[in-house]
């Protein structure tokens, strides 16, 4: 059986389908709690750059899973509350 590599962007979206493994601290700060122990990371958008203090984006540079999630939670939290707005419009 033939083992599948996800990307780090499909490994955010598995985080951000829990949750409670999210969780806001401020406007532009998240915390994420860690797949493999008790730990986490911090996420924060920063001038328009999103930064984690995971050993992934200290030593590529790039973004990581941490960021993915928050990234992809905010959007599922955006569209979603966006949809019920929609919904609940008065008829013009």
């Amino acid at each position: 059986m033939a083992t599948q590599i996800l990307t780090r962007k499909q490994r955010g979206e598995k985080i951000a389908e829990a949750p409670q493994s999210i969780e806001r601290i401020n406007g532009s700060s998240y915390w994420v709690k860690s797949q493999s122990g008790n730990a986490g990371y911090s996420v924060t958008l920063f001038e328009g750059r999103w930064t984690c203090d995971c050993p992934d984006v200290r030593f590529r540079q790039e973004e990581c899973k941490h960021i993915f999630a928050v990234k992809t939670m905010i959007t599922k939290h955006v569209l979603t509350n966006r949809f019920k707005l929609d919904l609940w419009e008065a008829p013009r």
